[in-house]
């Protein structure tokens, strides 16, 4: 056996799904009582072709398959085992993490490919808390939607018309403090507010088709002073002023916003991970033949340090343990930079490993 990697840098993600089906094969076996036998020979033969193509439409209703991590039908490697089956007129999908064998998400969709929901569709962390509770009407957002921490607590409340945000929603931090509020029209205008832990205003401005920044949008320090000034068209930085929390002006270049960045480029992160990662650790561990694509998390702090680190995946054989142990190897990055300061920059890192026979 010998084993492979493949790796990809992702900077961000999110928690929105492509759904897609492959083609699944039936295995057919008729009960033997399952025709009446007392038709002549003619009107048996056209009877039992007829309960055959009934049996095959009934078991070509429900689709058993497993998923990758992001949400895409694979043949091995699963981190969901996904199930769909028709009921009625609608379609519902029941979807279980693996190797954890718990509840991701339960839902139901108008098409086969569930791509257009309709009623509720509920997704929840691995440790069976909830994380998100949406209402849909023809694949568009009706009415509450409800979101989770995974400690349980709300995350957001916000109420939606046809596929719209509209009205007031509240945001929570994980400890249940109250962090920002918006206001919608339903025709995708608003305002959001978001504040800092102590109560004061950590920034406030107005959006557009429900995602889009517009308009002018004003920062603060934790000690209320401004930090910054953006004004916003389509949704683009157009111009930016920013202060230190004395409140003395910043030169405009320290207000450009900068990614973390490992020593070199890229292709440098890229070269440090393929040289350090150990391809052969699921095959010492006796890993079955596959693809396995593992994900980890992890944190650039604002002193360029890489903390924080949680596999997303756990398909086991020392897979996550590999990833982990080099992250935990990684050299100082330059950290991320915000009007004037260093913030914190949140990644999630891919890595493939294939197991194949020589």
């Amino acid at each position: 056996m010998r084993a492979t990697i493949s790796l990809t840098e992702v900077k961000s993600s999110n928690e929105n799904f492509e759904l897609s089906l492959s083609g699944t094969t039936f295995i057919i076996k008729l009960p033997s009582a399952s025709c009446n036998t007392q038709f002549n020979m003619t009107k048996h033969i056209i009877l039992t072709f007829s309960c055959v193509v009934f049996t095959v439409m009934l078991i070509a209703q429900k689709i058993e398959e497993g998923f990758d991590i992001n949400f895409k039908p694979v043949k091995s490697g699963w981190r969901y085992y996904v199930i769909t089956e028709k009921k009625d007129d609608l379609w519902h999908r029941q979807v279980y993490y693996l190797p954890e064998k718990s509840m991701a998400m339960t839902g139901t969709y108008n098409d086969k490919d569930c791509k257009i929901a309709e009623g509720q569709v509920i997704w929840y962390y691995t440790n069976k808390n909830p994380r998100s509770s949406v209402n849909y009407k023809n694949g568009k957002e009706e009415g509450t939607a409800l979101r989770f921490h995974e400690n349980g607590v709300m995350s957001d409340s916000s109420n939606y018309t046809n596929g719209r945000l509209n009205g007031v929603s509240l945001g929570w931090d994980d400890e249940g403090n109250q962090v920002d509020s918006t206001n919608y029209d339903g025709n995708g205008n608003g305002v959001i507010v978001k504040w800092y832990k102590n109560g004061q205003v950590n920034y406030a401005g107005r959006m557009t088709n429900d995602t889009t920044r517009i308009g002018r949008w004003t920062h603060y320090h934790l000690n209320g002073k401004p930090m910054a000034t953006e004004e916003y068209v389509n949704g683009k930085v157009a111009s930016c002023t920013c202060s230190d929390e004395t409140g003395r002006q910043l030169d405009s270049s320290l207000c450009i916003e900068k990614e973390a960045q490992f020593p070199g480029d890229s292709k440098a992160w890229m070269s440090f991970l393929q040289k350090n990662l150990n391809a052969n650790v699921p095959v010492k561990n006796r890993a079955s033949e596959g693809t396995y694509l593992v994900i980890v998390q992890f944190v650039v702090d604002k002193e360029g340090q890489v903390t924080d680190i949680k596999p997303l995946t756990k398909f086991g054989f020392g897979m996550e343990e590999e990833v982990v142990r080099i992250l935990k190897k990684a050299p100082r990055w330059t950290p991320a930079f915000q009007f004037g300061r260093n913030v914190k920059a949140y990644r999630k890192q891919p890595v493939t490993f294939v197991v194949a026979r020589n």
